[in-house]
């Protein structure tokens, strides 16, 4: 609840840990949660948790950019269950993936999506967040200066601008 994470597993365009990471089948973490936080230059995925299920998932008001390097997913569970699953006012900026082969969301059960964002370039090859709303720009007509870390909303029409996105960087 209220983190700023970044250059978490940035190696190159590839990653090489995801911000939570769970790839052993006999571990599992029960309920993840991530509130409140800023995430960026996640160069694996935001939750990698592919060999066992979860109760629960809650990304909620949350800003997301530049991450999710070359073939690698914002959230990876594989065909791994979560029993609740949701995507709260969140928005979700410039994947990392110069090969533009980034992924989103890959899990067995379902998901929902609400008051969510996807800025343009934001470019998903496969596994598109289903739920959620598109952006018309890029990530640098929607933040202020985001190469810096600085992600106040500047796009005063943009419909989420007061309630999605980690809140402190809202207008």
């Amino acid at each position: 609840n209220k983190c700023v994470a970044y250059d978490c597993g940035v190696t190159a365009t590839t990653g090489s840990y995801a911000f939570v990471h769970n790839s052993v089948a006999t571990s599992k973490i029960n309920n993840i949660a991530i509130t409140n936080s800023t995430l960026y230059r996640i160069g694996y995925s935001i939750i990698l948790h592919n060999l066992a299920p979860s109760q629960s998932v809650l990304i909620e008001n949350c800003t997301i950019d530049n991450s999710m390097g070359d073939t690698r997913y914002l959230v990876d569970y594989n065909a791994q269950l979560v029993g609740s699953f949701q995507i709260n006012n969140t928005i979700i900026g410039k994947t990392l993936s110069a090969a533009g082969t980034a992924r989103g969301i890959r899990v067995g059960s379902a998901y929902t999506v609400v008051n969510s964002y996807q800025t343009a370039d934001a470019v998903f090859s496969a596994n598109p967040i289903t739920g959620i709303t598109n952006y018309a720009g890029n990530s640098t007509a929607l933040f202020t200066d985001p190469s810096t870390g600085n992600y106040l909303i500047k796009d005063a029409s943009f419909a989420g601008k007061s309630n999605s996105g980690d809140p402190r960087w809202r207008l």
